[in-house]
């Protein structure tokens, strides 16, 4: 997580008039997708413990 708010920090601070502006839009789609991939397998772990819960009650 710190090497995420890291990266993120990094990215933010990058002046709006420099060249590294179009990279940090591809960055920060990149972010957005692994973001998306960790929410999904998070909702699929999430699922699959109210599964093994359930079979316990």
């Amino acid at each position: 997580m710190a090497k995420f708010r890291e990266k993120v920090h990094k990215i933010l601070s990058v002046d709006e008039g420099s060249n590294k502006c179009r990279n940090v839009k591809k960055q920060l789609k990149i972010l957005n997708k692994k973001i998306d991939l960790l929410i999904q397998q998070n909702n699929k772990f999430y699922d699959k413990f109210i599964e093994e819960n359930k079979k316990f009650n």
